[in-house]
């Protein structure tokens, strides 16, 4: 009897026994299945089907992938932030946003001045409109605390 070195069995080591051997066919020949493509497809034609519906009084044949996009838009404009949040990002996915081209020193003066014309006008306009709202006579401070304000317990 010939002694073989007993190699270690435990996690990710089988026995020798119990290892595939080589050359001999797998006992999972055809693999993993692949992906249900049925699903994808059956989704695709979901999206690209047209519907009859009334728009501006005329009634159209309309992609179901356009009303989607139509409602999201209705729903962006009526403030729905995650309808907003959703159709930016598809729109950055479309159109990546591009960085702003270097300006001129000209154009800098110009926009700067702009910028304090416009924080100018704004300035005013808030003191006129609180100016307008002013009570007529100040209110009177806040009367201290009866017990000293010190906070003591008894």
């Amino acid at each position: 009897m010939s002694e073989e070195p007993r190699r270690k069995v435990g996690y990710k080591r089988p026995p020798v026994e119990h290892q595939f051997k080589k050359g001999e066919p797998s006992a999972n020949p055809k693999g993993r299945p692949r992906k249900d493509k049925a699903f994808q497809q059956r989704l695709v034609d979901q999206v690209n089907r047209k519907v009859t519906m009334t728009l501006d009084g005329k009634r159209r044949r309309v992609a179901v992938e356009d009303l989607y996009l139509r409602q999201l838009c209705n729903k962006a404009l009526g403030g729905n932030v995650q309808a907003i949040k959703e159709l930016n990002k598809l729109r950055l996915q479309i159109t990546p946003l591009k960085p702003e081209p270097e300006m001129s020193a000209e154009e800098m003066r110009v926009r700067k001045e702009s910028a304090e014309k416009l924080s100018a006008l704004l300035v005013e306009s808030l003191e006129r409109k609180a100016a307008e709202n002013k009570p007529e006579r100040p209110r009177p401070p806040p009367k201290p605390p009866e017990d000293g304000g010190e906070g003591e317990g008894k």
